[in-house]
């Protein structure tokens, strides 16, 4: 099946009207491409298909305050109607291919049979693997000034290091677009890993279309750290076809820790 990501291109969004569209598609589910709730801010929509098989590699910014969210080809034809009745311009991705450089050292076969071994099973039936800073075990408040922590207790030493070459990769991809490691926000960045530039990274398994619109709430807004990369590939196997993919992410919690420092 042909399945395409959908970022809703949102200009000026209020902070209270995200905190709800947040809040919503967390608790109730109920959230729709182009929702009522987000539509008037959205100046353009970003298409980016997804292959169905071999390897490809994306970034995006500002997914903190942009819908995003997966369709099949008969669900695209219905947001083309609809963006054309809203007067949204449409965006198109260009599918890029790594041909390997840089990626050539993730199992990615390995990586997948260890997810569906050892990962954690989220609500979409996606397997899950992550590793990364949280705001949910500094020592202090983040009105305190609270250090966020490194959480690894979801990530297996096995599945860090066969994905360690694809954290490389989408690091190398970012600073092509001008995103730089080398700021004193490393120190969080360079614990996972020497010269990535994500404070967190996921690695997943997933066999669906199942992603409902939702923003990532937890990753960072500051300007030159509101991007994140991914590299995936795309197989079939005897249970159909599947995408294994690495994610990188920076830290809305980071970013707070940062706010505080300056404001000392």
């Amino acid at each position: 099946m042909k399945v395409y990501l959908v970022i809703e291109n949102t200009v000026g969004l209020p902070t209270k009207q995200r905190s709800l569209f947040c809040k919503r598609s967390k608790r109730a589910g109920k959230m729709l491409p182009l929702d009522s709730s987000t539509r008037d801010w959205v100046q353009s929509v970003t298409i980016i298909p997804l292959v169905e098989s071999g390897l490809q590699w994306y970034t995006a910014q500002k997914l903190h305050e942009r819908p995003h969210y997966m369709v099949s080809k008969e669900e695209l034809e219905c947001l083309f109607a609809q963006c054309k009745v809203h007067s949204i311009e449409i965006i198109w991705y260009p599918v890029c291919v790594p041909h390997g450089d840089g990626v050539d050292g993730v199992h990615w076969l390995k990586l997948k049979e260890l997810l569906e071994r050892d990962g954690l099973v989220n609500i979409r039936g996606n397997i899950v693997m992550t590793c990364g800073y949280s705001g949910q075990n500094m020592l202090k408040k983040r009105s305190r000034g609270g250090k966020p922590r490194l959480t690894t207790t979801h990530m297996t030493s096995e599945v860090s290091e066969s994905s360690i070459a694809g954290l490389k990769f989408i690091t190398e991809r970012v600073g092509d677009d001008g995103f730089l490691s080398k700021s004193p926000r490393s120190v969080f960045s360079s614990s996972i890993l020497q010269g990535n530039y994500f404070e967190a990274y996921a690695v997943a398994v997933t066999r669906s279309v199942d992603l409902k619109p939702h923003m990532d709430r937890e990753n960072d807004s500051t300007e030159g750290f509101d991007v994140m990369g991914a590299v995936s590939f795309s197989g079939v196997d005897s249970r159909g076809a599947f995408r294994v993919a690495i994610f990188g992410y920076t830290r809305k919690c980071v970013g707070d820790y940062f706010r505080w420092v300056s404001e000392q």
